[in-house]
């Protein structure tokens, strides 16, 4: 069944989030892409054994996942809280880069990158057939996402943006602000890419253009 298949992006957000601290039927054919030109101090990341590469200011950093439990620890000895965060994003193998702006560690909440990627069966042939399923699971945990299609440097998106409730790194409960955007690629592999990106609802603003031009710079390897 299709949902069961898809319906993954939402519960992986949700279970890195506390423990953190339409349109035309589009579809991104897949093939590499060339890298965007980066603004001076981004630096770039390229997964290549899941196609695809992605930049973040010069204050972000990648967080290695294959880092055992105690490097995790000795790497954030200055903020232990965060090293649960990256212990729940190992856990889930479908995460495949995530990445934290330094700026916010220790202040309960770490602004947050994550980029996921599954395979899709070959029934699924548009991105708004994917989105359908997504949409589903969101409804199931009554989240109600405003969305919209747009055009990114690769291609179509589906871009999701929505809040829910998450506890900070002291328990505490905020609202967590989510910046999604779900990719389909047809070509070369077959595969949903999601990027997302979220912070505390308070800093929303802040960050609204970074997190658009980080989607922006997504390319495909």
């Amino acid at each position: 069944m299709l949902l069961k298949r898809l319906g993954w992006v939402l519960p992986v957000l949700v279970a890195v989030s506390l423990a953190a601290c339409g349109s035309s039927a589009g579809v991104a054919k897949g093939s590499p892409t060339p890298s965007p030109t980066l603004e001076a101090g981004w630096k770039p990341y390229t997964v290549a054994a899941e196609g695809f590469a992605i930049a973040v200011p010069g204050s972000w950093d990648r967080v290695d996942l294959n880092l055992s439990a105690s490097d995790l620890a000795a790497a954030f000895k200055d903020h232990p809280e965060f090293v649960k965060v990256a212990e729940q994003v190992q856990v889930n193998k479908v995460v495949k880069l995530f990445a934290v702006d330094n700026q916010t560690l220790g202040t309960g909440f770490a602004t947050n990158l994550n980029v996921i990627v599954i395979p899709v069966p070959d029934t699924v042939t548009s991105l708004d057939q994917l989105v359908t399923a997504e949409l589903a699971t969101f409804t199931r945990l009554q989240v109600s996402p405003a969305k919209q299609r747009v055009h990114l440097r690769v291609g179509d998106a589906e871009q999701l943006d929505y809040t829910l409730p998450i506890n900070d790194a002291t328990g505490a409960k905020i609202t967590g602000a989510v910046k999604q955007w779900l990719l389909l690629r047809t070509s070369g592999r077959r595969a949903e890419y999601v990027i997302t990106l979220t912070t505390r609802a308070d800093q929303t603003a802040a960050y609204a253009t970074t997190f658009g031009k980080i989607a922006d710079t997504f390319s495909y390897q």
